[in-house]
């Protein structure tokens, strides 16, 4: 019952060690791919300011994001008020 026991931990450790390279690997080619989905300004940042931590990075991309968003909601608003007094909308392209 020992060796079980013993053959199990073993495992564990093994599929522990093999699952963090793994993630690892991934996660780094992820990170460094034109495609990734790094948010705008990322790449710029880091490169005209190299000392800042990835708390003020996390924090400038936020409020970027944020920055946004609220265009986003005012451009909307800004549609529905149009509507609602009957003005024509322009179209979409």
């Amino acid at each position: 019952m020992a060796e079980k026991s013993n053959g199990f931990w073993a495992g564990f450790w093994l599929g522990t060690l093999v699952g963090g390279i793994t993630s690892a690997l991934v996660l780094s080619r992820l990170g460094t791919g034109e495609d990734s989905d790094r948010p705008l300004g990322d790449a710029k940042a880091n490169e005209t300011n190299p000392e800042l931590s990835g708390e003020d990075l996390a924090r400038r991309n936020l409020e970027q994001k944020i920055a946004q968003l609220n265009a986003a909601i005012d451009a909307v608003s800004k549609e529905i008020n149009q509507a609602s007094e009957g003005v024509p909308r322009s179209p979409v392209s």
